[in-house]
């Protein structure tokens, strides 16, 4: 069964911003899956909505073998389970896209109100260009 992972404020405000992108690009409560590759300004290059084969899976892959920034959102239980990763997307990059600026409080474990328990331990992190959460 898989569990939650997130633990710092800079995914949350990822998450929300890919919620925002689903409900505004296949409409209905942002539970809707999607593959953005973004520029390196931080503009969409592309967005795909339909999802190969039933799995992203194969789709990341070959992204990353040719080493193409994407962002990836995927709410395979709806009101569950969220998955989200990106690859290759540097700080600036993302701040553009999803069109706020980090607090350096966002990379501090368990500093948003949504994470409900403390993650004692973790590290204070800068933002990563390769990362993946389950919220």
């Amino acid at each position: 069964m898989p569990h939650a992972t997130n633990a710092y404020p800079f995914e949350w405000k990822i998450l929300e911003f890919a919620r925002s992108l689903s409900a505004r690009a296949a409409g209905g409560d942002g539970q809707h899956g999607f593959l953005l590759t973004p520029t390196a300004q931080g503009a969409m290059q592309t967005l795909r909505l339909d999802c190969p084969d039933g799995s992203w899976r194969p789709l990341a892959e070959a992204l990353d073998r040719v080493e193409t920034a994407y962002l990836l959102y995927d709410p395979f239980e709806p009101d569950e389970y969220t998955f989200l990763r990106w690859q290759r997307i540097e700080r600036a990059t993302m701040e553009a896209l999803v069109g706020c600026a980090f607090e350096e409080t966002d990379f501090h474990p368990a500093a948003w109100p949504h994470v409900k328990q403390p993650r004692d331990g973790l590290p204070t992190l800068q933002f990563p260009a390769c990362w993946e959460v389950m919220f």
